[in-house]
């Protein structure tokens, strides 16, 4: 209804993931309907999208209406997680912190194969 209304694209026919970042997150989605199209950017994505909490995902239509040229009616989400995209858990490493683990210690748990250094 977002998508259909907000953006005047009327029934939507088609979702498309134009671009993606290096590490994978949705820069750019188009969206086509019935009486016009339009393209997400950044964070709009997320809110036209129903308020879905980041930008890394895949999208698939699943059901199809009926008709000569049928349009989905629903599209499945598959999210990859709420973060940043560097494999690091902030409630995780704050639990680990509370319960007494050094920053090296939880730096050491999230990159095992991490080397720490100095700047020079």
């Amino acid at each position: 209804a977002v998508l259909e209304t907000r953006y005047q694209v009327g029934t939507v026919r088609r979702i498309k993931i134009l671009s993606r970042s290096p590490s994978a997150y949705v820069r750019r989605v188009l969206v086509e309907g019935d009486r016009g199209k339009t393209v997400l950017r950044g964070d709009r994505i997320r809110t036209a999208l129903g308020g879905i909490r980041s930008n890394l995902f895949t999208l698939q239509p699943v059901k199809f209406g009926p008709g000569r040229e049928p349009a989905p009616e629903v599209w499945l989400l598959w999210g990859g997680g709420w973060g940043h995209g560097v494999g690091l858990c902030q409630v995780g490493a704050g639990s680990m912190g509370r319960q007494g683990f050094t920053y090296l210690e939880i730096l050491r748990h999230y990159f095992p194969e991490g080397e720490l250094g100095t700047w020079k």
